[in-house]
């Protein structure tokens, strides 16, 4: 018994370092989905509000971040977003919108 736990523990101790090496890859990755989400519903709001056209007015912004807010919800990921960062990815929607002669 005594041999088969220290195997146990020396292979836990070789693998660690890859276990967590996928971990944080697999983390980073689902934060990158969850990011890449918020900016295109980002966009589509903008456009969808914006009527074709990326200056939105105080009230449309407003608009737009509860928008993005209730969209993110629906999608189960609204609580790894600040109301700051809502605001952020709808400002730079705008902004992408714009440059982009859209």
């Amino acid at each position: 018994m005594a041999a088969s736990t220290m195997n146990m523990l020396i292979t836990l101790v070789v693998l660690a370092p890859t276990i967590l090496k996928t971990l944080e890859y697999i983390k980073a990755r689902v934060k990158n989905e969850r990011i890449e989400s918020a900016i295109n519903f980002a966009e589509m709001i903008v456009q969808s509000i914006g009527e074709a056209n990326s200056v939105l007015t105080i009230g449309q912004r407003q608009q737009a971040i509860k928008q993005l807010e209730k969209r993110l919800k629906a999608n189960g990921i609204v609580q790894h977003f600040t109301n700051e960062g809502l605001a952020t990815y709808i400002d730079q929607a705008a902004t992408y919108i714009e440059d982009k002669g859209e």
